[in-house]
């Protein structure tokens, strides 16, 4: 079995997608505690999709959701791109009146430290590859910078 690669348009990319692994292991540990994380989690679906609309991903999270305790807390953690997109929309990070609080600064910066952290030395199932379309996007980015910069210089 070969391990799956992700790639990421940037390393801003994979720092967001590594806080929000960082946050789901969080919970997949109180899930260990507090088996009624799974119901709130519900409730918040339910409230995020009240709010602002259905989206498929909460029907992939319902399904989650019905599984056994063990299998939430293995595909909380599960590093693939599938997870990866369900991370997104995770029920659990709206749960801060049940013990799950991602609200607090302190704790918000930790988790960016550790992800940046990780981004760096990760290279065990995952790397950044920079695809050509990211290039091409740097490229005009840079010279449109300098082009800019020049313009200022002569004025």
């Amino acid at each position: 079995m070969t391990a799956e690669i992700t790639t990421y348009l940037s390393e801003t990319d994979k720092v967001n997608n590594l806080t929000k692994l960082i946050r789901c292991r969080l919970a997949s540990r109180e899930l260990a505690n507090n088996s009624d994380l799974v119901r709130h989690a519900m409730s918040s679906l339910n409230e995020v999709e009240n709010l602002w609309g259905w989206v498929p991903a909460h029907d992939e999270w319902r399904e989650i959701l019905k599984l056994p305790i063990s299998e939430i807390r293995h595909l909380l953690t599960a590093r693939n791109q599938h997870m990866d997109r369900l991370r997104i929309d995770s029920p659990f990070f709206r749960l801060s009146d049940h013990g799950l609080d991602f609200t607090q600064e302190a704790q918000r910066r930790r988790i960016w430290w550790m992800a940046k952290r990780l981004a760096g030395i990760s290279t065990r199932d995952e790397q950044w590859n920079r695809t050509p379309e990211y290039e091409a996007q740097r490229q005009l980015y840079w010279k449109m910078h300098r082009k800019s910069a020049l313009e200022v210089a002569a004025a």
